[in-house]
């Protein structure tokens, strides 16, 4: 498991998969999930064939009452 932001009290987010940042035309895998609320990514990987995904991860972190996203990119392949 990897942290990739660490909020201050208070703070709110939320997390969903959404096209990728880096590789536009590329649509959000259907076997990729993230839990809204713990933003725990799950895949599950198709049985056969070679694939690659590509897709962002939108964070958005409400802190009083504004709200920031950010989006990284990932890989599986």
């Amino acid at each position: 498991m990897r942290t990739i932001y660490r909020g201050m009290p208070g703070d709110s987010y939320h997390f969903a998969i959404v096209a990728s940042p880096f590789s536009s035309g590329m649509p959000v895998p259907g076997w990729v999930s993230v839990d809204p609320n713990s933003g725990v990514v799950t895949a599950v990987f198709p049985p056969t064939g070679t694939f690659e995904a590509r897709f962002g991860l939108a964070i958005t972190v409400t802190r009083n009452g504004s709200a920031y996203t950010q989006t990284p990119g990932w890989v599986f392949n």
